[in-house]
Protein backbone atom coordinates (compact mmCIF):
# COMPACT_ATOMS: atom_id res chain seq x y z
CA UNK A 1 0.00 0.00 0.00
CA UNK A 2 1.43 3.45 -1.14
CA UNK A 3 0.58 6.46 0.79
CA UNK A 4 2.35 9.78 -0.32
CA UNK A 5 1.99 13.80 0.06
CA UNK A 6 0.01 15.01 -2.94
CA UNK A 7 0.96 19.10 -3.62
CA UNK A 8 -1.86 20.77 -2.60
CA UNK A 9 -1.33 18.78 1.34
CA UNK A 10 -3.64 15.90 1.09
CA UNK A 11 -2.68 12.58 1.27
CA UNK A 12 -2.79 9.97 -2.01
CA UNK A 13 -3.74 6.48 -1.65
CA UNK A 14 -2.00 4.66 -4.82
CA UNK A 15 -2.93 1.01 -5.87
CA UNK A 16 -2.72 0.50 -9.45
CA UNK A 17 -2.24 -3.20 -11.13
CA UNK A 18 -2.17 -5.32 -8.37
CA UNK A 19 -4.94 -7.66 -9.30
CA UNK A 20 -6.58 -6.79 -5.99
CA UNK A 21 -10.06 -7.82 -7.15
CA UNK A 22 -13.65 -7.57 -5.04
CA UNK A 23 -12.33 -9.66 -2.37
CA UNK A 24 -9.46 -7.55 -1.43
CA UNK A 25 -10.70 -4.25 -2.24
CA UNK A 26 -13.79 -4.86 0.41
CA UNK A 27 -10.59 -4.78 3.11
CA UNK A 28 -8.99 -1.61 1.27
CA UNK A 29 -13.01 -0.20 1.54
CA UNK A 30 -12.70 -0.61 5.46
CA UNK A 31 -9.13 1.27 5.48
CA UNK A 32 -9.53 3.79 3.57
CA UNK A 33 -12.64 5.25 5.92
CA UNK A 34 -10.26 5.53 8.05
CA UNK A 35 -7.13 6.47 7.15
CA UNK A 36 -6.82 10.76 7.79
CA UNK A 37 -6.22 13.13 5.21
CA UNK A 38 -6.69 10.35 2.20
CA UNK A 39 -7.91 12.79 -0.64
CA UNK A 40 -7.00 10.63 -4.09
CA UNK A 41 -8.04 6.94 -4.38
CA UNK A 42 -5.84 5.33 -7.32
CA UNK A 43 -7.49 1.67 -7.73
CA UNK A 44 -6.67 1.48 -11.69
CA UNK A 45 -6.07 -1.90 -13.37
CA UNK A 46 -7.46 -4.03 -10.57
CA UNK A 47 -10.15 -7.11 -11.85
CA UNK A 48 -12.73 -4.72 -10.04
CA UNK A 49 -16.45 -5.88 -11.20
CA UNK A 50 -19.61 -3.59 -9.94
CA UNK A 51 -19.34 -6.10 -6.39
CA UNK A 52 -16.08 -4.37 -5.60
CA UNK A 53 -16.48 -0.86 -7.55
CA UNK A 54 -19.83 -0.53 -5.08
CA UNK A 55 -18.19 -1.22 -1.99
CA UNK A 56 -15.23 1.36 -2.81
CA UNK A 57 -17.89 3.76 -3.92
CA UNK A 58 -20.03 3.54 -0.51
CA UNK A 59 -16.64 3.41 1.58
CA UNK A 60 -15.67 6.81 0.16
CA UNK A 61 -19.50 8.38 0.24
CA UNK A 62 -19.20 8.00 4.19
CA UNK A 63 -16.25 9.97 4.42
CA UNK A 64 -16.46 13.44 5.78
CA UNK A 65 -17.14 16.04 2.86
CA UNK A 66 -14.34 18.11 4.20
CA UNK A 67 -11.76 15.51 3.85
CA UNK A 68 -13.09 13.14 1.46
CA UNK A 69 -12.02 11.47 -1.59
CA UNK A 70 -11.20 14.14 -4.46
CA UNK A 71 -9.70 12.43 -7.42
CA UNK A 72 -11.19 8.77 -7.93
CA UNK A 73 -8.97 6.72 -10.18
CA UNK A 74 -11.26 3.33 -11.63
CA UNK A 75 -10.06 3.53 -15.15
CA UNK A 76 -8.98 -0.25 -16.44
CA UNK A 77 -11.87 -2.13 -14.22
CA UNK A 78 -15.45 -3.18 -15.59
CA UNK A 79 -18.17 -0.77 -14.48
CA UNK A 80 -21.25 -2.26 -15.68
CA UNK A 81 -24.86 -0.80 -15.04
CA UNK A 82 -24.92 -1.54 -10.98
CA UNK A 83 -21.65 0.29 -10.44
CA UNK A 84 -22.77 3.18 -12.66
CA UNK A 85 -25.71 3.21 -9.82
CA UNK A 86 -23.39 3.41 -7.34
CA UNK A 87 -21.61 6.05 -8.95
CA UNK A 88 -24.55 8.11 -9.73
CA UNK A 89 -25.95 8.46 -6.38
CA UNK A 90 -22.20 9.28 -4.52
CA UNK A 91 -22.60 12.01 -7.18
CA UNK A 92 -26.07 13.37 -5.99
CA UNK A 93 -24.95 13.24 -2.40
CA UNK A 94 -24.44 16.40 -0.43
CA UNK A 95 -21.02 14.96 0.72
CA UNK A 96 -19.63 14.48 -2.82
CA UNK A 97 -15.95 16.59 -2.68
CA UNK A 98 -14.92 14.72 -5.63
CA UNK A 99 -13.32 16.91 -8.44
CA UNK A 100 -11.94 14.26 -10.48
CA UNK A 101 -13.38 10.91 -11.72
CA UNK A 102 -10.92 8.81 -13.86
CA UNK A 103 -12.49 5.97 -15.68
CA UNK A 104 -10.63 5.25 -18.58
CA UNK A 105 -10.69 1.58 -20.48
CA UNK A 106 -13.12 0.43 -18.05
CA UNK A 107 -15.88 -0.89 -20.32
CA UNK A 108 -18.37 2.06 -20.43
CA UNK A 109 -21.24 2.05 -23.03
CA UNK A 110 -23.77 4.28 -23.81
CA UNK A 111 -25.94 2.94 -21.05
CA UNK A 112 -23.69 3.92 -17.94
CA UNK A 113 -22.71 7.06 -19.28
CA UNK A 114 -26.47 7.73 -19.50
CA UNK A 115 -26.64 6.89 -15.95
CA UNK A 116 -23.23 8.68 -14.75
CA UNK A 117 -24.18 11.94 -16.92
CA UNK A 118 -27.58 12.34 -15.41
CA UNK A 119 -26.18 12.33 -11.45
CA UNK A 120 -23.87 15.36 -13.43
CA UNK A 121 -26.81 17.51 -13.93
CA UNK A 122 -26.65 17.63 -10.09
CA UNK A 123 -23.31 17.30 -8.78
CA UNK A 124 -21.23 20.79 -8.47
CA UNK A 125 -18.00 19.44 -7.19
CA UNK A 126 -16.59 17.41 -10.58
CA UNK A 127 -14.32 19.48 -12.33
CA UNK A 128 -12.55 16.67 -15.02
CA UNK A 129 -14.23 13.51 -16.12
CA UNK A 130 -12.08 10.92 -18.23
CA UNK A 131 -13.92 8.65 -20.11
CA UNK A 132 -11.15 7.69 -23.14
CA UNK A 133 -10.99 4.43 -24.89
CA UNK A 134 -14.25 3.09 -24.07
CA UNK A 135 -17.63 2.85 -26.34
CA UNK A 136 -19.53 5.47 -25.82
CA UNK A 137 -21.82 6.60 -28.78
CA UNK A 138 -21.65 2.66 -29.83
CA UNK A 139 -25.28 1.91 -29.71
CA UNK A 140 -28.65 2.51 -28.50
CA UNK A 141 -29.59 1.73 -24.97
CA UNK A 142 -32.69 2.36 -23.05
CA UNK A 143 -31.93 3.43 -19.21
CA UNK A 144 -34.35 3.98 -16.33
CA UNK A 145 -33.54 7.53 -16.22
CA UNK A 146 -34.60 8.23 -20.11
CA UNK A 147 -37.25 5.54 -20.52
CA UNK A 148 -36.54 5.78 -24.22
CA UNK A 149 -33.28 5.42 -26.42
CA UNK A 150 -30.13 7.26 -24.78
CA UNK A 151 -27.05 7.96 -27.21
CA UNK A 152 -23.48 8.53 -24.84
CA UNK A 153 -23.08 11.50 -26.91
CA UNK A 154 -26.71 13.08 -26.06
CA UNK A 155 -26.50 12.36 -22.67
CA UNK A 156 -23.18 14.27 -22.18
CA UNK A 157 -24.53 17.25 -24.07
CA UNK A 158 -27.68 17.13 -21.71
CA UNK A 159 -25.46 17.24 -18.75
CA UNK A 160 -23.42 19.68 -20.12
CA UNK A 161 -26.45 22.27 -20.86
CA UNK A 162 -27.17 22.39 -16.93
CA UNK A 163 -23.88 21.90 -15.37
CA UNK A 164 -21.43 24.76 -15.38
CA UNK A 165 -19.07 23.13 -13.01
CA UNK A 166 -17.16 20.46 -15.64
CA UNK A 167 -14.03 22.03 -17.37
CA UNK A 168 -12.24 19.14 -19.07
CA UNK A 169 -14.09 15.89 -20.10
CA UNK A 170 -11.89 13.27 -21.79
CA UNK A 171 -13.56 11.31 -24.66
CA UNK A 172 -10.65 9.87 -26.97
CA UNK A 173 -10.86 6.27 -28.08
CA UNK A 174 -14.37 6.24 -28.43
CA UNK A 175 -17.41 5.25 -30.63
CA UNK A 176 -19.12 8.91 -31.06
CA UNK A 177 -19.09 9.19 -34.80
CA UNK A 178 -20.06 5.62 -35.57
CA UNK A 179 -23.42 6.58 -35.75
CA UNK A 180 -24.62 8.64 -38.65
CA UNK A 181 -28.09 9.66 -39.39
CA UNK A 182 -28.04 9.46 -43.02
CA UNK A 183 -32.43 9.96 -43.05
CA UNK A 184 -32.35 13.35 -41.81
CA UNK A 185 -34.11 15.96 -44.34
CA UNK A 186 -35.08 18.68 -42.51
CA UNK A 187 -33.34 20.31 -39.53
CA UNK A 188 -35.29 23.31 -37.91
CA UNK A 189 -32.75 25.30 -35.74
CA UNK A 190 -34.91 28.42 -35.30
CA UNK A 191 -34.37 31.12 -32.82
CA UNK A 192 -32.26 29.02 -30.89
CA UNK A 193 -29.53 32.45 -30.07
CA UNK A 194 -26.86 30.26 -32.75
CA UNK A 195 -23.90 33.01 -33.19
CA UNK A 196 -21.36 33.54 -35.88
CA UNK A 197 -18.96 31.19 -34.64
CA UNK A 198 -21.93 28.52 -34.54
CA UNK A 199 -23.24 29.15 -37.86
CA UNK A 200 -19.51 28.59 -39.17
CA UNK A 201 -19.81 25.29 -37.53
CA UNK A 202 -23.02 24.37 -39.49
CA UNK A 203 -21.99 25.35 -42.88
CA UNK A 204 -18.73 23.42 -42.19
CA UNK A 205 -20.77 20.17 -41.48
CA UNK A 206 -23.15 20.56 -44.70
CA UNK A 207 -20.04 20.07 -46.85
CA UNK A 208 -20.23 16.24 -45.75
CA UNK A 209 -24.41 15.90 -45.88
CA UNK A 210 -26.01 15.17 -49.24
CA UNK A 211 -29.13 14.54 -47.75
CA UNK A 212 -30.64 17.47 -45.88
CA UNK A 213 -33.32 19.29 -47.52
CA UNK A 214 -34.38 22.08 -45.87
CA UNK A 215 -32.31 24.19 -42.80
CA UNK A 216 -34.12 26.98 -41.15
CA UNK A 217 -32.13 29.20 -39.03
CA UNK A 218 -34.44 32.06 -38.51
CA UNK A 219 -34.22 34.20 -35.59
CA UNK A 220 -31.12 33.13 -35.20
CA UNK A 221 -27.67 36.65 -34.29
CA UNK A 222 -25.85 34.95 -36.92
CA UNK A 223 -24.61 38.33 -38.80
CA UNK A 224 -22.78 39.08 -42.23
CA UNK A 225 -20.13 36.35 -41.69
CA UNK A 226 -22.08 33.82 -40.69
CA UNK A 227 -24.93 34.20 -43.11
CA UNK A 228 -21.88 34.75 -45.80
CA UNK A 229 -20.33 31.06 -45.04
CA UNK A 230 -24.00 29.39 -45.31
CA UNK A 231 -24.65 30.67 -48.38
CA UNK A 232 -20.86 29.58 -49.77
CA UNK A 233 -21.82 26.14 -48.47
CA UNK A 234 -24.46 26.20 -51.02
CA UNK A 235 -21.76 25.33 -53.06
CA UNK A 236 -21.50 22.00 -52.12
CA UNK A 237 -24.74 20.76 -51.98
CA UNK A 238 -25.79 18.20 -54.62
CA UNK A 239 -29.49 18.93 -54.28
CA UNK A 240 -32.12 22.15 -54.23
CA UNK A 241 -32.05 22.77 -50.62
CA UNK A 242 -34.23 25.36 -48.81
CA UNK A 243 -32.23 27.78 -46.41
CA UNK A 244 -33.87 30.00 -44.00
CA UNK A 245 -32.42 33.15 -42.77
CA UNK A 246 -35.41 35.70 -41.91
CA UNK A 247 -34.43 37.67 -38.72
CA UNK A 248 -30.64 36.77 -38.66
CA UNK A 249 -29.41 39.96 -38.38
CA UNK A 250 -27.25 39.74 -41.66
CA UNK A 251 -26.74 43.19 -42.18
CA UNK A 252 -24.66 42.99 -38.88
CA UNK A 253 -21.12 43.10 -39.69
CA UNK A 254 -18.09 41.24 -37.04
CA UNK A 255 -14.77 43.30 -36.74
CA UNK A 256 -12.12 41.68 -38.73
CA UNK A 257 -10.88 38.88 -37.26
CA UNK A 258 -13.45 38.28 -35.06
CA UNK A 259 -14.55 35.29 -36.87
CA UNK A 260 -12.95 32.37 -38.31
CA UNK A 261 -14.25 31.16 -41.75
CA UNK A 262 -13.24 27.29 -41.79
CA UNK A 263 -14.23 27.74 -45.82
CA UNK A 264 -11.32 30.53 -46.31
CA UNK A 265 -9.13 30.07 -43.56
CA UNK A 266 -6.73 32.02 -44.92
CA UNK A 267 -8.97 35.06 -45.38
CA UNK A 268 -9.75 35.04 -48.81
Amino acid sequence: MALTETVDGGVELSLPHQSLGNTYIELISEVVKDLPGVTRLNLRDNRLTDVGVQEIVEAICGMDGHRGIQVLDLSENKLDTESAQSLCAFLKSPTCCLREILLAKADIDDGETAIVMEAMQHNHSVRYLDFSDNSIGGGYEKTQFSGGPTTGGASIALALGVNTTIRHINLRWNLLGSKVNDGLVCLDLSYNEISPTGALVIAQALENNDRLETLRLDGNSIGFNGGRTLVRSLNYWTLSRTLGLKNCMLESRARVGDCFDPLFPTGK
